[in-house]
């Protein structure tokens, strides 16, 4: 004993003293950009992740690059040290969980029909790209890293070597990087600055907050997921040790929210709360009260918002809805014409802007060919057809179900259960107004509740 504990203290000392010159060689590269500084510390990193494989637990080094991945998305790879840190940290980890999803020994649950489809909508994502490709773009690399990972996510939750406090563990993390991207967020609002100096929705005529996410609606739909998740976790009797880092979420996130300026992730999180706080009988009357104050309120203070900069420019913008339409409208004229397999991954705005019979006004053509899709479900169907939208809903509306049967009766993990429900219901509304196929680690998320739920409702074998 007394030599192990020797052992493990003079490991924790080398660590100690190899952290100190690392973090000043860390702090030079973000500082200066120097990528001369930047490479001893991607070094270390390496030798570091190399050690995470061979010496620790997969579930914890799932939960390292769960930690690590809001913060390394595609904004950070406009630093040499982001873009670093972001292959390293985050596009690298996924192969290890394939490699220990498909090699656990002890399988706790027995593969059936709905676990072929994540791996079969990457299948299709990839063969379609490969077959209906014009030049360089989309790249196989960006179907890797959305659809990819989000089979990875699935695979690894659903079978991976976890553990029965790896759900209490992931929801910690979520609460606990929501609430960092909120402070974030906040800062971001009050004075300009965001991490990796991304000021691209800073330039528009209402600026607004992404922190590290790259996107206003990306930062909102993750700011609502977590809110849902912290309603949870405090009135559906979650963990005690989650129920401050839970209410800091609620009370810190939804100014966050706000400032993002998105309607869909307000909407999905409306969605979820109304549900949970109303179904749940011992705080049913409560929260109809809260809720009936929070809209008298909201309804005396409606006029003077709706006078507002924000509102004239956000809310009421005609001109944005007039685009959706239009885009909607096309969408549909172009799945009728290919409605099984779709015109090719990655090919929406490229088929959009170059078909010839989808009608409408120069004024109309002009809005719809001036944006993107607005809807990822569309995007979706146009791109993959009737197949790709079935292997990408068919999970959803299967493991769903199970979990509704699942949360029906009191059980020590019915919050669980409810957190699955919740993260893939506002992802769900938020996906459905805007396009989630530029953004990897949020797609990510509804894969890993599905994963989760997978293996929560599975019967052993």
């Amino acid at each position: 004993m007394t030599t192990v504990a020797s052992l493990a203290r003079r490991r924790t000392l080398v660590i100690e003293l190899v952290a100190i010159p690392v973090s000043l060689l860390a702090a030079e590269a973000i500082g200066s950009n120097n990528r001369m500084a930047l490479l001893p510390v991607l070094a270390v990193c390496g030798v570091g992740l190399l050690l995470l494989v061979f010496n620790v637990p997969p579930e914890r080094t799932f939960l390292l690059w769960f930690l690590a991945a809001p913060f390394l998305q595609a904004s950070s790879r406009a630093s040499s040290v982001g873009h670093g840190l972001s292959q390293l940290l985050y596009e690298f980890p996924p192969l290890l969980f394939v490699l220990w999803a498909a090699t656990t020994r002890s399988r706790p649950i027995r593969a059936t029909f709905v676990d072929v489809l994540p791996a079969a909508f990457l299948v299709l994502a990839l063969v379609s790209l490969l077959d209906t490709r014009v030049g360089g773009t989309p790249t196989v690399r960006g179907v890797l890293t959305t659809v990819g990972f989000a089979a990875v996510g699935y695979y690894f939750c659903a079978f991976g070597p976890v553990s029965p406090r790896f759900r209490e563990a992931i929801c910690g993390l979520l609460l606990g990087t929501a609430l960092i991207l909120a402070v974030m967020a906040l800062v971001e609002a009050a004075v300009g600055w965001n991490l990796w100096h991304n000021t691209d929705w800073q330039q528009v005529a209402t600026p607004r907050v992404v922190a590290t996410l790259d996107n206003p609606a990306v930062l909102g739909t993750y700011l609502a997921i977590a809110v849902a998740v912290a309603l949870i976790v405090v009135f559906w009797g979650g963990p005690a040790r989650l129920r401050k880092p839970a209410l800091a979420v609620i009370l810190v996130s939804p100014p966050a929210l706000f400032f993002t300026y998105t309607r869909g992730p307000i909407v999905g999180l409306l969605a979820a709360a109304f549900p949970i706080l109303l179904l749940r009988r011992s705080i049913r009357a409560k929260s109809a009260i809260t809720l009936s104050i929070a809209g008298l309120v909201l309804a005396f203070a409606w006029g003077s918002f709706a006078n507002s900069q924000v509102y004239q420019k956000r809310v009421s913008n005609s001109a944005t809805v007039q685009t959706r339409v239009i885009i909607q409208n096309w969408s549909f004229k172009l799945a009728r014409e290919k409605p099984v397999l779709g015109w090719g991954y990655g090919s929406f705005d490229r088929i959009k802007n170059s078909a010839t019979n989808l009608g409408g006004t120069a004024d109309q053509t002009k809005l719809g060919q001036g944006s993107t899709s607005h809807d990822t479900f569309l995007t979706i169907l146009v791109e993959l057809g009737g197949v790709g939208l079935a292997l990408f809903l068919l999970p959803w509306l299967i493991i769903g179900r199970r979990l509704l049967v699942f949360v029906r009766s009191p059980g020590p993990e019915r919050w669980f259960g409810l957190v699955c429900l919740a993260t893939c219901a506002v992802f769900f509304i938020s996906a459905a107004t805007f396009d989630m196929r530029f953004f990897s680690f949020v797609s990510v998320l509804p894969w890993i509740a599905l994963g989760c739920g997978r293996r929560l409702t599975a019967h052993p074998r």
